[in-house]
């Protein structure tokens, strides 16, 4: 499983440098109440919107392969509660 932040997902929405690379099949999960309580412990310093993409990925961590991520900042604290960052480009 990868997981795609928006500034991943919007690359499918408006065609940048990357959409082709991500544009393998994608699975939605509808974000949950566990997630959102995971992000709200996650001492990251993100705001609000990064902080349940970073819950969200880590509920997500026995499955994810990747964390697919081109926010700088968002990347950096996904690294730091282990996940695997990728960013892939063309």
């Amino acid at each position: 499983m990868l997981y795609l932040d928006t500034s991943a997902a919007v690359k499918f929405v408006r065609r940048e440098a990357e959409s082709d690379a991500l544009a393998a099949s994608l699975t939605v999960i509808e974000l949950d109440g566990l997630a959102v309580g995971r992000a709200v412990t996650v001492e990251s310093g993100l705001g609000a919107l990064d902080a349940i993409h970073l819950g969200s990925a880590l509920v997500c961590r026995p499955l994810l392969r990747a964390f697919v991520c081109y926010d700088a900042r968002l990347a950096e604290a996904a690294r730091a509660a282990g996940l695997p960052v990728v960013a892939p480009r063309t």
